[in-house]
């Protein structure tokens, strides 16, 4: 998929490893910790955004080599939040490796995640401006909003749409709408560079959106081995994604009952296989894996529109088709 910015990729993954060594001290569980999760098989998505962000508009090497610190900055964000995110949800696995809180303990995972932040936001300091600096870290905060609401709301069947998606674009979406934003912070700010920041930041967010629902979806319907962490994980943290929330307005009296008496026995830790079974048939029953692809398309086409707008090159095909590689993807 990525073969044409493969050269970039390469020095980012080293990139990656050395920002990592960069320090006065070296604290090595903390090392070890980051290790684990950065290099335990990561779709890079974030930093290819990044790259794909200048390379479409220019090939310049010093703005490409600024693209390639942030999006090494943009990866450790984005790893930060999930040592962060296993510790809350006490997971044992990730990318189907032993997670960093599992291996070296919550505290270390804790920590690592904030020596992660602390080395993201001096890349950015360092090779970037005070805009794209304040966009991100309006980025961090609504991704810690955002966690924040999700956990107010979990097993909660009354939880509207909107909410839904506040969620996903606040966890997710926000971040890839941030990395591929990238480019016009290279140039002087005017009308012209405003139009294109608004519009490399929905192409972003919409790909964001729709790479959630498909994962959200595959928690349903995904092989653990291919995915690469347990299946249907998100229900058993009490999270009400959009394969289960589309369809509810669907089920009986009856069923509806059995799926609150169900998921009250999730949250006291007191179900077992069947349980879990029950709650991925309701979903397969109402379709609620079709609706769920079918809104994730309408994200992607909405992207491929402003895909279209933006110079007609290689990368921005690339970038095309990368669209289309979230929709199709089972991992």
């Amino acid at each position: 998929m990525f073969f044409l910015i493969k050269p970039y990729l390469k020095n980012i993954e080293k990139k990656l490893n050395k920002f990592l060594e960069d320090s006065e001290i070296d604290v090595e569980k903390v090392y070890k910790a980051t290790s684990n999760l950065l290099f335990a098989g990561g779709k890079r998505l974030r930093p290819a955004l990044c790259i794909l962000s200048c390379l479409i508009f220019t090939e310049d090497k010093k703005i490409l080599n600024k693209a390639e610190n942030i999006a090494v900055a943009i990866e450790y964000i984005h790893s930060a939040t999930l040592l962060h995110d296993d510790v809350i949800d006490e997971a044992n696995l990730r990318r189907g490796k032993p997670s960093s809180n599992y291996l070296f303990g919550n505290e270390v995972a804790v920590l690592s995640g904030d020596y992660l932040f602390s080395q993201a936001l001096r890349l950015i300091v360092e090779n970037s401006n005070l805009a794209y600096l304040l966009l991100t870290l309006e980025t961090i905060k609504k991704m810690v909003q955002g966690e924040i609401f999700q956990l107010d709301k979990l097993f909660d069947l009354n939880i509207k749409e909107w909410e839904y998606f506040y969620i996903i674009s606040a966890k997710t979406a926000r971040l890839m709408a941030n990395a591929f934003s990238l480019y016009p912070y290279f140039l002087k700010e005017n009308e012209e560079t405003l139009i294109l920041k608004s519009k490399l930041f929905n192409i972003g967010e919409y790909l964001g959106l729709a790479f959630q629902l498909v994962d959200d979806l595959l928690d349903y319907t995904g092989d653990e081995h291919t995915f690469g962490k347990p299946v249907l994980n998100d229900i058993k943290e009490g999270k009400i994604t959009y394969p289960l929330l589309s369809i509810l307005n669907k089920l009986s009296d009856e069923e509806r009952k059995k799926l609150e008496e169900t998921l009250e026995k999730i949250k006291n830790k007191n179900y077992d296989f069947e349980d879990l079974k029950f709650i991925k048939e309701l979903v397969l029953k109402y379709e609620g894996h079709k609706e769920t692809l079918k809104v994730a398309k309408e994200f992607v086409n909405g992207a491929k529109k402003l895909i279209l707008e933006l110079p007609q090159n290689k990368y921005s095909n690339l970038l095309y088709n990368l669209s289309d590689f979230i929709l199709a993807r089972s991992y």
